[in-house]
């Protein structure tokens, strides 16, 4: 092998589906907004809507982002094994929120309107019951 064609090996290899690397990755930035992820795996649809939950400023909370919990909207470790990881935050205020279980939202842990747009509708955990 000549040293162009070395050259074209490497040059190759930062390159991303024919995009530099540079580029395709700021395709995409926001990793937690499953419609933007690239080559991961999307989380499970816990539910086809959001669930009113009630937050109390300063207590942490952990955002289930794979939608396997049984807790549904937050976590209960049922991801071990898996890509993904809760969404831990803190809350700053005491308030009420509308928290996403189809877990297509880009605005996690809050429901952007995501459900709406599913082709196949997915019966509540409470539904089910």
């Amino acid at each position: 092998m000549d040293n162009n064609q070395s050259r074209h090996r490497l040059e190759n290899k930062r390159h991303f589906f024919g995009l530099p690397v540079a580029f395709a990755a700021s395709l995409t930035t926001n990793f937690n907004c499953p419609k933007e992820r690239m080559l991961m795996s999307l989380p499970k649809v816990a539910a086809n809507s959001p669930q009113e939950v009630s937050l109390v400023a300063g207590e942490k909370y952990a955002y289930c982002t794979c939608g396997l919990s049984e807790k549904q909207p937050f976590c209960d470790g049922k991801h071990k094994g898996t890509e993904f990881k809760p969404l831990v935050f803190t809350a700053e205020e005491t308030k009420s929120a509308w928290f996403c279980r189809c877990k297509q939202t880009c605005n996690a842990p809050n429901c952007d309107g995501s459900h709406n747009k599913l082709s196949q509708p997915t019966p509540s955990a409470a539904a089910i019951e």
